[in-house]
């Protein structure tokens, strides 16, 4: 239970429950995963590319991510069950890769002899030497092995105890993380789960509207998010979405990240950045008017909603009829005397043709190997001509290393400057071949100066995705018209000049990383305009396709020259007396 404001929250707790048909064999597997996992370790000491801390995470990662798929596969809702696999598999992965060198020496027949394990690791603590990678243990004075004194002795033991809880910490937090999860008892199934990466402050203040009962206010809130999307402060939402059978219908559930004492001010919230992100609400039960708050920002509970209308249908019609206490949008359409925007949803066999599933996995594919490419290739020449060149030569050594150097040159430029060339290419070349089909097309194709764009709605900013375009397509000006006309793949507009009600530029963050000074902005110019059913907007995001730098200026500029343009436009279409 959650007790905020005076009211107690239900929030969700697992029921403890496991299929414990599969999670004997399913920990029996993952303790094969281990056991490789120690061997590879093993291997890593004895060919000198031992990382101290790097090795074993990575050892843990791979066996925490075998457990949490086992414990996903057997429907472990039970963290006890989690926390103690999770235990027994750190052990088997650090531990094991001392025992499987006892086993080396000491042969097959005595594996079983584990009352070896605590005298061989002293042994090892007094003997190991922490150095470079690839560097022998020799002293280059006198060739003698080098021996560790006092102080290494004491580190290896500092290290042996960090990297054993450093394994254990991983895979039981894994393990731990997976068992936590929503389940529905009802359907036998794992609940699904979303995630809305958003400005930071703007989930504290979400959640304090629920409380307070404000629901059609945090519904406009979502809907007309801005300012920068901060990786680490989102919403996230888990329930069942096939559950039919509770009275209630089904339970949703809502986790809050975001800063817990605010003090600078962004959207009008008070925001301090310099605090790190926690987790203020967690797996808290919503009520049907929640839900439908929070609608607006998650597709997956619309589905739900539509499959519970006996549940939902009231609660939305009361949030529906409250008036949102902020500012208006803008003008009103019994207010307006002039032209409307008209939209059209595209039907029949060339529409809905780019954004499929095989064109988002296709355009992910060429941008993995576009940015992995050149290293791969570096990485596969070294390996040739070292493994099937017995002795090379000095000069056939040094060719090979210059190449591989530039190999991974490339691949940093490129990744840091053209990450997204082909993959928008191929979009462009796609969409190109498909609208060509179209008879009714309503660009003119012949005009130089269309705008490959996206429509990224604001609930997909900053969020993490394969895709997070709604719609993609071509923008013409169209001058002899007056109307900016976007023939995409799934809708088509038509705005009139006179139709527009605002051009603006804005930004989201796209990546957040720790390491930049500054974070990496995506531009989107946000069109408003009045359509028959009153105020309406769209979020045009030009797609970089020319082989220039992608750097943040470019962004930038790319983005302010689409505004520029639609702003010339705008002027040139409208009376000198008009204003938008």
């Amino acid at each position: 239970m959650l007790e905020l404001s005076g009211e107690r929250r239900d929030t969700y707790s697992p029921s403890g429950k496991v299929n414990w048909l599969l999670f004997y064999p399913g920990f029996v597997l993952t303790v094969g995963v281990a056991l490789v996992m120690a061997a590879c370790l093993l291997l890593a000491f004895d060919s000198g590319l031992y990382l101290v801390l790097v090795a074993p995470a990575i050892a843990a990662l791979v066996t925490g991510g075998a457990w949490y798929l086992v414990l996903k596969w057997c429907h472990c809702r039970n963290k006890f069950a989690a926390i103690v696999g999770s235990v027994l598999l750190g052990l088997i992965v650090y531990l094991g890769y001392f025992h499987l060198d006892i086993v080396r020496h000491v042969g097959l027949q005595n594996a079983h002899r584990v009352d070896l394990l605590p005298e061989y690791i002293r042994f090892r603590m007094l003997t190991d030497v922490v150095r470079e990678a690839n560097r022998p243990n020799r002293d280059p004075a006198g060739g003698a092995v080098q021996q560790p004194n006092t102080l290494q002795h004491v580190m290896n033991w500092l290290i042996l105890v960090g990297e054993l809880a450093a394994v254990i910490a991983i895979v039981m937090g894994l393990g731990v993380a997976r068992a936590s999860m929503v389940y529905c008892e009802t359907c036998h199934r794992w609940g699904k789960r979303e995630l809305l990466n958003i400005p930071a402050g703007l989930g504290a203040f979400i959640w304090e509207l629920l409380c307070q009962g404000k629901f059609a206010e945090a519904q406009q809130r979502l809907t007309s998010m801005t300012g920068a999307i901060q990786v680490g402060c989102g919403l996230t939402i888990e329930h069942c979405t096939e559950c039919q059978t509770r009275p209630d219908g089904s339970r949703v559930f809502l986790t809050v990240n975001d800063f817990p004492r605010p003090q600078v001010s962004v959207l009008g919230i008070p925001v301090k950045h310099k605090e790190q992100a926690q987790k203020l609400v967690s797996q808290v039960a919503l009520h049907p008017k929640e839900v439908v708050a929070l609608a607006a920002a998650f597709p997956s509970l619309k589905s739900c909603m539509e499959s519970q209308p006996e549940i939902f249908a009231a609660a939305k019609l009361e949030v529906e009829a409250v008036k949102p206490e902020i500012p208006e949008l803008g003008p009103q359409l019994a207010d307006w005397p002039h032209q409307l925007a008209e939209i059209e949803v595209l039907q029949g066999p060339t529409a809905r043709t780019i954004l499929t599933s095989k064109t988002i996995a296709i355009q992910t594919l060429i941008g993995l190997v576009t940015l992995f490419g050149p290293w791969a290739v570096g990485g596969v020449s070294l390996g040739l001509v070292f493994q099937f060149v017995k002795d090379p030569p000095v000069w056939l050594t040094g060719v090979t290393i210059a190449w591989c150097m530039i190999c991974v040159i490339t691949g940093f430029v490129w990744m840091l400057y053209f990450p997204n060339y082909w993959t928008a290419r191929f979009m462009r070349w796609r969409t190109w071949k498909s609208f060509a089909a179209r008879p009714d097309s309503a660009v003119d194709w012949h005009n130089p100066d269309l705008f490959f764009v996206d429509i990224i709605p604001r609930a997909n900013w900053g969020k993490v995705m394969l895709e997070n375009a709604s719609d993609i397509g071509f923008l013409e000006l169209s001058h002899q018209h007056g109307e900016l006309i976007f023939e995409g793949d799934r809708e088509r507009y038509w705005i009139p000049a006179d139709s527009i009600i605002e051009v603006k530029h804005e930004s989201f963050q796209e990546v957040a990383n720790q390491t930049q000074g500054t974070p990496i902005l995506s531009h989107v110019i946000v069109v408003r305009a009045m359509t028959a059913k009153g105020p309406w907007e769209t979020w045009f995001y030009r797609r970089h396709e020319g082989f220039k730098m992608r750097t943040a200026q470019r962004r930038l500029a790319d983005a302010k020259e689409m505004e520029s343009k639609i702003r010339e436009f705008l002027r040139d279409a409208l009376p000198p007396t008009a204003e938008h």
